[in-house]
């Protein structure tokens, strides 16, 4: 297969035309068609080639006015393509009507009934006919990838079937121009442009076409004539077929123009045996505009990317302040509560202290007392950093053992299941006389106190 999603046909006539076909399976389905004045564009999106076309490949088709294209039949050995179209350059100036310096050409190959020989259709047209149409196409925004005629398609609007001659309207506004298809042993061998002025230049025109056939070789017997052509020219081919065919013909109804381009579009599903009549200089420059459209649509999408980004961030950066400041705002209305709450906790805590200091200093002010021997006198009782106790007393200068033991009940005191003094120093003891005087301190067992 050719490999396209979608095939647009267009048709620059006394007005523009365009069908727009889409591959399905084998074959092809409408999809639409639209028309313009001469004076009118058509909306760029169904031809106009974007990313979207490296996934969904656009075909874009063009005919050129099929009067001013020449066809011409040949037979040549069966090749593979390549090699065909190297030996119908070979012969192009024989078969060529104009210089072929002056010309593009294309051709496209049929199947014939021997094995070992192949049909091949060349199209000829003029270089500067090619050029000027794909100027007008172009002004349309419409690249073509193919250049096309609707005389090759028309052949093949009717089934044939055995040795027949088959003629047809070269365009439906030219009604002096006709083409004339010659099928002979399962081959087209001839095809023929008609220029009818009046019957007697018809009939001599298609004797020529037979003479010339029995001089070929390729002409015998009583072919099966078929005409289609419109109701009012009927009565122009029908007295002179009925005449040369003795009788056996056929009148047929010419397709739609849009009947003939779904044909073309069928045919142009697999190109790959196909060449065109698209200047390879003009193939490049489409291939290197759009490779060029889609980087600039790419750096601009990236650019529109990156402002999105930017106004995303400054956006998301203007709620952050917003709820910063209204933070801000709720921290300000609780500051003076919350300073005031602290003060209040420090003197909650300050009397706490002071009232677990208290209780310790009346707690070792019992014990102390409680526990003084009757041999020994208390002189005093100080306490200092909400801590140590100093103890002082005097007592008889026998009773140092008494001042010892005293020491030792008051490390080992407890209250509440844990030692009440947390280190007692050892006594002091001066003799003064008949009398001791004696010291010592304790570490009241009070860790909450700072």
């Amino acid at each position: 297969m050719g490999g396209w999603h979608t095939c647009n046909i267009i048709n620059l006539d006394q007005t523009t035309q365009l069908w727009r076909f889409s591959a399905a399976g084998k074959g092809v389905k409408f999809d639409a068609e639209l028309t313009a004045l001469p004076s009118e564009s058509l909306p760029t999106r169904f031809f106009k080639k974007s990313w979207g076309t490296l996934l969904n490949k656009k075909f874009n088709v063009a005919y050129l006015p099929p009067d001013q294209v020449f066809l011409k039949v040949i037979q040549l050995p069966t090749t593979d393509f390549n090699e065909t179209l190297s030996m119908v350059e070979f012969q192009m100036e024989k078969l060529s009507p104009i210089p072929t310096t002056q010309i593009g050409w294309a051709i496209q190959t049929l199947p014939s009934s021997k094995p070992d020989e192949q049909t091949v259709v060349v199209f000829i047209a003029p270089r500067n006919l090619i050029e000027s149409h794909l100027g007008k196409l172009e002004e349309n925004g419409y690249f073509a990838d193919r250049l096309e005629t609707p005389l090759f398609d028309m052949l093949f609007s009717y089934p044939v079937e055995g040795d027949s001659v088959w003629i047809y309207p070269v365009d439906s506004t030219n009604k002096t121009l006709w083409i004339s298809a010659w099928w002979f042993n399962g081959a087209l061998r001839h095809l023929g442009i008609l220029n009818v002025n009046d019957l007697q230049n018809l009939k001599n025109q298609l004797l020529h076409i037979i003479w010339g056939g029995e001089l070929e070789g390729w002409y015998s017997g009583n072919p099966r004539w078929h005409i289609v052509v419109p109701e009012d020219a009927v009565a122009l081919f029908e007295p002179v077929v009925s005449e040369i065919s003795d009788g056996n013909y056929e009148k047929h109804k010419p397709l739609e123009a849009k009947q003939i381009a779904e044909l073309t579009a069928k045919r142009l599903l697999d190109t790959r045996t196909q060449s065109t009549l698209v200047p390879p200089e003009y193939v490049n420059r489409y291939k290197q505009q759009f490779i060029d459209r889609l980087w600039m649509s790419g750096v601009a999408a990236v650019v529109l990317i990156y402002l999105s980004c930017v106004l995303v961030y400054f956006g998301f950066l203007e709620v952050l302040k917003f709820k910063y400041n209204r933070l801000q705002a709720k921290a300000a209305a609780i500051s003076a509560v919350y300073t005031n709450a602290l003060a209040i906790k420090a003197q909650i805590q300050v009397l706490e202290d002071q009232l677990s200091l208290k209780n310790a200093v009346l707690d070792a002010y019992y014990s102390v007392v409680m526990n003084l021997p009757e041999e020994l006198s208390l002189n005093s009782l100080s306490f200092s950093r909400g801590k140590t106790v100093t103890i002082f007393g005097t007592a008889p200068s026998d009773q140092n053992a008494k001042v010892t033991e005293y020491n030792g009940i008051l490390g080992r005191l407890e209250q509440n299941g844990q030692k009440l003094f947390s280190k007692v120093s050892p006594p002091t003891i001066s003799l003064r006389g008949e009398k001791i005087t004696w010291s010592f301190t304790c570490e009241l067992n009070r860790t909450e106190v700072e």
